[in-house]
């Protein structure tokens, strides 16, 4: 069922972007607290529940912000950041090469999968990345000087101070040395104490620092991608006792919401952004009155109904015929 979900999707996407320069994959866990006695919840230490720890992959095209989920992998609560993620990495390329043959791919996410295996498979696969890397003390002594540097205009200014460098840097589990970026600010505020906010990305990008992150940047919609999943399609409602049926409502909450993401990609004037619980109050639960004979069936709107206009072009974009 997911294979085939993934096949209808991209299939989909592949006619409404045809010839895109960049595709953006985005990977991120997100944490479905469970109280029962299903099978593979487990505790989790960070999250101090009982928990599943879904896998939630999503792609996306360009300079185009919407991020379409398109794999949804339900992992035991105490799953390691990297549990699933080259398996399903190894049979979605080959069909994203498949039907954009001359795009570039590159895979944002954060640090709890900055790992060797990962970034050498990358490499291998000529697929650019931008992946998060956590601060430690090799880092933090090679921008000590650029910290001491930007807290002292900040504090001269009154105000937030960034500088964006670059270094060679190679963890002890990394097979070689990569290019990690480096964000030194600190964040001035009014009536607060000046705080630092360091930063590190490993990259295959050559473009300049600062522009490094604004493309990393792209990766923090992700929160708002996997809070749609849950909270408008009911991501987490795992009741059942066998893991694999669990799953099965995963895809369920997945192809819920693509399909009520479809219903904004017929609207205009930059309402693409809506959320879907927007969509699903103000297109799907209206009241409205059904007249059925033998050759057509006819839907009637209240005729002070705020969005039927825009009701209107989504019928119209679905296959529904003006009266």
């Amino acid at each position: 069922m997911s294979s085939a979900f993934i096949d209808a999707l991209l299939a989909l996407l592949q006619k409404r972007h045809r010839a895109p320069r960049r595709i953006w994959m985005d990977v991120d866990p997100t944490c479905t607290p469970t109280y029962g006695a299903q099978q593979l919840t487990l505790f989790n230490g960070y999250y101090d529940t009982w928990c599943y720890l879904p896998l939630v992959f999503t792609i996306s095209f360009d300079a185009d912000p919407r991020k379409y989920p398109l794999v949804l992998l339900l992992r035991p609560g105490n799953a390691d950041a990297m549990q699933g993620v080259l398996p399903v990495l190894r049979r979605l390329i080959p069909r994203l090469k498949t039907l954009w043959r001359k795009s570039h791919l590159w895979l944002r996410a954060d640090s709890a999968f900055a790992r060797s295996d990962l970034l050498d498979w990358l490499d291998q696969q000529r697929i650019g990345y931008d992946i998060g890397v956590a601060s430690n003390g090799v880092l933090a002594r090679e921008m000590k000087e650029a910290l001491e540097v930007v807290r002292e205009l900040a504090t001269r200014d009154q105000e937030t101070v960034t500088f964006y460098l670059d270094t060679l840097y190679r963890a002890k589990r990394w097979s070689r040395p990569r290019r990690v970026l480096c964000k030194v600010e600190v964040v001035h505020a009014l009536e607060k104490a000046p705080r630092d906010n360091v930063r590190y990305l490993v990259t295959t990008g050559t473009s300049s620092p600062k522009h490094g992150f604004g493309r990393y940047y792209g990766h923090s919609d992700m929160e708002n991608s996997i809070k749609e999943l849950k909270h408008d399609a009911a991501l987490g409602r795992f009741s059942c006792s066998r893991a694999s049926a669990n799953q099965f409502r995963a895809i369920l909450s997945l192809v819920a919401l693509t399909l009520v993401q479809g219903l904004a990609s017929s609207w205009k004037g930059g309402e693409l952004r809506s959320q879907m619980d927007t969509l699903r109050t103000c297109l799907l639960k209206v009241a409205v009155r059904v007249k059925e004979t033998a050759r057509r069936i006819v839907i009637e709107l209240a005729e002070d109904y705020p969005w039927k206009h825009r009701f209107r072009r989504c019928a119209l974009g679905l296959g529904a015929v003006p009266i």
